[in-house]
């Protein structure tokens, strides 16, 4: 389990995250604690349970894979710039 209470993660997915997330079961990002782009290798955590990052400020297209589809658009609700399946389409600049 990985849970961000004390600390806040302003950065991209950090590198220890980033390197473990195959490893995933649990990850949930308090309201506000999370900015940044999401990672493209974040799709790595297959045999997560539980997955929330909504109410933060993460940016960018989500990446598609196992952690969107088993669990739809609340966990990422309310980011500062998400998009991308399970939320509206990313604009085209």
């Amino acid at each position: 389990m990985i849970n961000n209470r004390s600390k806040s993660m302003a950065t991209s997915t950090p590198t220890k995250l980033s390197n473990a997330i195959h490893l995933l079961v649990f990850l949930l990002l308090l309201p506000f604690a999370a900015a940044g782009k999401c990672n493209k290798d974040d799709k790595r955590a297959l045999l997560a349970i539980g997955f929330n990052v909504s109410y933060n400020q993460l940016c960018g297209k989500i990446p598609a894979g196992p952690i969107t589809a088993k669990f739809g658009p609340d966990a990422f609700f309310h980011n500062k710039c998400l998009c991308g399946s399970p939320l509206p389409p990313c604009l085209k600049s």
